[in-house]
C-alpha cells in the first residue's frame, strides 16, 4: 500500500505531512482556453478578482464540501462571472461584503473528475472576516451532477445482480425523478 507523504503548498513552499484539504484555481476556466501569449493583453487578473476583455467579470470564492464525521471541509478555490452590476457592487463593498445580499452567477471553473461544471447557476453567498464567499448550486443543475452518476451506478448494480438501496427503495424498481427531491443514501448488499 501506498503512504501520501503530505504535500508542498505551492504558494509559500511549506511543506506540510497531513494530506490538503484546501485546492485552489489560480483563474477561471477561460483563461486557460486563451493561447498563452494573449493572456496578459486580454486578462487582468489577481488572487481574488478576474477581467476578461474587459467585458467579463469573475470573483474567487470557496466551493466547501463537509467531510462525513468531522467538522473539516474540503475546500475548492473556485470563479464565478458575475454581471457588471454585481462585480461593481462587490468591488465597491469589498471590505464589508457580509453586508451584500446573495447574488447569482455562473461557476467558471471546470471541476475533475465530474461532469462539466461549468456555468452552472450558482447563488453566492459573501461572508465576514475577509473569508471568501460560499456557493449554493441552482437545485436542477445540482441534480444532473448527481443523475450522471446515479444512472451508471444503478446500472452497474442491475448488471452485476448486486441489490443496492436508495432512501430504502430497490435500486433495480427505483426512478431518479422520484427520489431526488430526498436525501440520496445508497447501501448495497
Amino acid at each position: 500500500m501506498t503512504k501520501i507523504g503530505g504535500y508542498t503548498r505551492s504558494c509559500c513552499g511549506i511543506s506540510h505531512e497531513e494530506l490538503p484539504t484546501s485546492y485552489g484555481n489560480p483563474a477561471p476556466v477561460y483563461y486557460y482556453d486563451a493561447e498563452p501569449e494573449e493572456r496578459e493583453d486580454r486578462f487582468e487578473l489577481d488572487d481574488d478578482l478576474c477581467i476578461l476583455d474587459n467585458e467579463h467579470s469573475f470573483i474567487r470564492g470557496c466551493l466547501e464540501i463537509p467531510v462525513i464525521g468531522t467538522d473539516e471541509h474540503l475546500i475548492g478555490g473556485a470563479w464565478v462571472s458575475l454581471s457588471k452590476t454585481n462585480f461593481n457592487t462587490v468591488e465597491n463593498f469589498w471590505d464589508e461584503q457580509e453586508s451584500l445580499e446573495p447574488m447569482i452567477g455562473w461557476f467558471s471553473t471546470a471541476l475533475p473528475c465530474y461532469p462539466d461544471t461549468v456555468n452552472l447557476k450558482a447563488r453566492i453567498h459573501f461572508r465576514s472576516d475577509g473569508k471568501r464567499f460560499t456557493y449554493e448550486f441552482e437545485i436542477k443543475l445540482l441534480l444532473n451532477l448527481i443523475k450522471s452518476f446515479l444512472i451508471p451506478a444503478k446500472e452497474l448494480f442491475i448488471s452485476h445482480n448486486i441489490k443496492a438501496y436508495i432512501s430504502g427503495v430497490e435500486i433495480s424498481s427505483w426512478s431518479v425523478y422520484t427520489y431526488l427531491d430526498r436525501k440520496i443514501k445508497v447501501t448495497y448488499t
